[in-house]
């Protein structure tokens, strides 16, 4: 038996074919028209899903790549101890906190006792700070100490004698306070305003090892 199929169809153009596959009135080898369009519909989306993914499996290596690089950049720059010339400003602004409190108005040995204790104060300080994790702290503390000796006069720190001035006891004491603030606004930049207590106890232990 020989069986010969012949089969033509002639669109006028594109819009005409997909009117007649939706309607049912080609059929492609059996297969009804509306059933041929949705094959191939699927088919096109198989395609592009495949060529998404593959897409994705080359992309994804160079993000990854690009994690883990930006987080040891990160961690390379907070555990990066502070280095030692950038100490230099902390002694420095410490140092200069005597003439901020305007001691050099009173003469005699007592502002060299009182500006002793300040410098003093101020290694310590740079001390601390070479412990920082990173030069943010430590510029932190530097603002800090900026502010609280803009707010800070000598008349809270020292107390008249008797009417003579002021003695090398007075002098000692307003060094211990001055130091008390400089350790305390030090700690708080370093631990978040916590142990001020703990602070002000360090400082006068330091003032007591001076005399």
């Amino acid at each position: 038996m020989e069986i010969n199929i012949n089969y033509s169809y002639k669109a006028r153009d594109s819009r005409t074919l997909l009117s007649d596959l939706r309607s049912n009135s080609v059929d492609m080898l059996g297969i009804s028209g509306r059933y041929a369009l949705l094959g191939g519909m699927l088919l096109l989306f198989a395609v592009l899903a495949a060529g998404c993914v593959s897409l994705d499996d080359q992309i994804r290596p160079v993000q990854q790549t690009g994690q883990v690089q930006t987080s040891v950049s990160t961690t390379a720059v907070l555990t990066t101890p502070i280095q030692e010339q950038s100490l230099d400003g902390l002694g420095q602004m410490v140092q200069d906190l005597a003439r901020d409190w305007k001691m050099e108005s009173y003469s005699g040995t007592n502002t060299s006792a009182t500006t002793a204790l300040i410098n003093s104060a101020g290694d310590r300080v740079s001390l601390m700070a070479a412990r920082y994790q990173s030069t943010t702290e430590a510029h932190a503390a530097y603002l800090g100490i900026q502010k609280q000796a803009s707010q800070f006069q000598l008349s809270d720190l020292s107390i008249a004698d008797e009417g003579y001035g002021y003695t090398q006891k007075n002098v000692a004491e307003a060094g211990v306070r001055s130091t008390d603030l400089v350790m305390q606004v030090t700690y708080q930049a370093k631990n978040g305003q916590a142990n001020l207590d703990q602070a002000a106890s360090m400082a006068r232990q330091m003032v007591a090892a001076l005399a």
